[in-house]
């Protein structure tokens, strides 16, 4: 270690196991120092209590982080110092349906139908229920290369011509291209036989004003048979998006993005789901991410100036501990877009584009869609994990341009976006080091320890758990 004044970051995850005896040596690390002494990994076997030994220092943010379903218990204890020593109800929906039998019987029409100057759809209101259906009359306004624009025929007479004009514009230049060249394109034709897409503007969409969060949202039962009963007794059987009618109140970057956003579910089910013809559905946290990332791409997320997903995310560092990456529906208000985007974000930025097709491409969903993504990258979804969290820790400290551990750089978790700055990840601090810091997680979430010593000191860290850890440390100037 350096001589100077110095604060390390620790980052660990917790797997299964019983708990034994400390044991007398230091525990063995995965990797060497990397990135030019910042940072170094450690895997600790399970079932046992460990003693972790750390190089001279006056400051230390720990993470500790859980991977499994349970909600391991776990100890983190400072030892006594030697003398010189952080709209996805419809994906849940969707996943459901498609597993019905017979859901993904359909065969297009051999004669591509046009698409009729008025149309009838069934549009949710946003419960992703059955009861939430309401049967909407929309008429054509715009066609696009690619897309069919409806705007409803009640409670939406507002929508100007111009301003669909530059919804289809954004459309065709910037998302298209971009959506289906990352995350692969959407069904050639639906199962009444159109190529384009249908993009329906109404009132129900937020339930005529009542759920003013919700801009839109894909169905994926639209895209499925019908059936006698349930949500697929409504299938509008079109590639179809819906948007609320009072999108164009929004920021642009909330206008286009969420066009781009609902169009990359439509891509992502379409890969997943209707390409291999399986019925497995992205998981949610997945596949909200994927669709965060694109609105990214597109020019309409937090790198450009997307104040909604900044505070998305300045929630997750305020509070890193109540978030899980995978528990979607558990976390604070039932989503986490703002950490989905940036573990999306992560991995698009340190293994490029052909990561999201390759996990698109794995039979698996989730965490093992991932992991099929690392496959040709000799990586694993743990090892991958811990090194994110070591990113969400240093990001905006110029500390590494090491792509294991840093965003692009115009992603700075301490950033300014819109009018709303980033505060980087907010640690739990730590004022007695004698005492004892029992604590439980969700998957795959993590919580930060800040530990302050009015000097350099040795640090020696004692964990006791009924699961193994992983994580790393990082020197922090």
């Amino acid at each position: 270690m350096t001589s100077r004044a110095c604060a390390l970051l620790l980052g660990l995850t917790v797997t299964l196991a019983a708990c034994t005896s400390l044991p007398t040596t230091p525990v063995t690390a995965r990797t060497a120092w990397a990135a030019g002494g910042l940072v170094r990994q450690f895997v600790l076997p399970a079932g046992e209590a460990m003693r972790v030994e750390l190089g001279e220092a006056n400051r230390l943010l720990m993470a500790v982080s859980a991977a499994h379903a349970e909600a391991p218990a776990f100890q983190f204890r400072i030892q006594h110092q030697h003398p010189t020593q952080g709209e996805a109800r419809f994906r849940e929906s969707g996943a459901r349906l498609a597993q019905e039998p017979g859901a993904l019987d359909w065969e297009p029409v051999r004669r591509v139908q046009a698409a009729a100057e008025t149309e009838t759809f069934w549009v949710n209101i946003g419960d992703s229920t059955e009861a939430g259906d309401r049967k909407r009359t929309a008429k054509r306004r715009l066609t696009t290369a690619h897309a069919n624009f409806y705007v409803d025929a009640e409670g939406a007479e507002g929508i100007t011509d111009d301003q669909l004009k530059r919804l289809g514009e954004a459309f065709e230049s910037r998302i298209y291209g971009t959506v289906t060249g990352t995350f692969g394109a959407e069904p050639k034709t639906d199962p009444s036989g159109e190529s384009r897409v249908y993009v329906v503007l109404s009132p129900a969409v937020d339930n005529f004003g009542k759920d003013k969060g919700l801009m839109g949202y894909f169905w994926s039962r639209d895209l499925l048979s019908p059936a006698a009963t349930g949500p697929r007794a409504h299938t509008n059987q079109k590639k179809v998006i819906f948007l609320t009618s009072r999108l164009f109140e929004q920021p642009a970057q909330t206008v286009f993005g969420t066009l781009a956003h609902e169009f990359t579910h439509l891509c992502v089910f379409n890969q997943k789901v209707l390409v291999p013809n399986r019925a497995t559905p992205e998981e949610t946290w997945l596949d909200e991410g994927w669709a965060m990332l694109a609105m990214d791409l597109c020019g309409y997320g937090l790198r450009g100036g997307n104040e909604a997903i900044a505070r998305d995310i300045k929630r997750f560092e305020e509070a890193p501990a109540e978030y899980s990456l995978t528990d979607w529906a558990g976390n604070p208000n039932g989503f986490s877009y703002g950490l989905s985007y940036l573990f999306a974000r992560y991995l698009y930025d340190r293994f490029g584009a052909e990561v999201v097709k390759d996990a698109l491409a794995a039979p698996a969903t989730g965490v093992g869609a991932v992991q099929g993504g690392l496959v040709k990258r000799e990586a694993s979804f743990q090892d991958v994990y811990s090194d994110w969290t070591v990113a969400n820790a240093v990001s905006g400290l110029k500390l590494t341009d090491d792509r294991r551990f840093s965003y692009a750089s115009d992603v700075n978790l301490r950033g300014t976006y819109g009018g709303l700055t980033l505060g980087g990840v907010q640690a739990r601090p730590v004022a007695d080091f004698q005492k004892g810091l029992p604590g439980t997680l969700r998957p795959w979430s993590t919580t930060y320890y800040d530990l302050k010593a009015p000097a350099k000191r040795t640090w020696a860290f004692e964990f006791r758990s009924g699961s193994a850890l992983f994580g790393g440390a990082i020197v922090l100037p």
